[in-house]
């Protein structure tokens, strides 16, 4: 609450021209809290590396990530070489293409 406040007061400083000093043991308060990682959900939230966030809990939201699969494919480990956009561009076409022609009743 108290930084929502202080947001508010650096938002509306240009009109009040008021801008409050935050008391010494709020401000301890708060950078304890800064000195924190972030909670471990923020991984998927805001795309932050695992050194970034702190250790897996047992809350509500860290165990969704056993329940929902990640949805991204990693290539890197599977030896595939190197990926070829044009003809993956000319498959998606060639379907597409395809797709129309059996909408209308043509023979392709």
């Amino acid at each position: 609450k108290i930084l929502c406040m202080e947001n508010n007061f650096c938002i509306d400083y240009a009109k009040t021209l008021y801008m409050p000093t935050r008391p010494k043991d709020i401000d301890t308060k708060i950078k304890s809290y800064t000195k924190n990682r972030v909670p471990h959900f923020f991984k998927y939230a805001k795309d932050r590396e695992n050194s970034q966030v702190s250790d897996k809990n047992n809350s509500f939201i860290n165990m969704l990530e056993n329940i929902i699969p990640s949805p991204r494919i990693s290539y890197k480990d599977v030896n595939i070489g190197e990926i070829d956009y044009k003809l993956l561009m000319y498959i998606l076409h060639s379907f597409f293409l395809l797709f129309i022609c059996s909408l209308k009743g043509y023979i392709c």
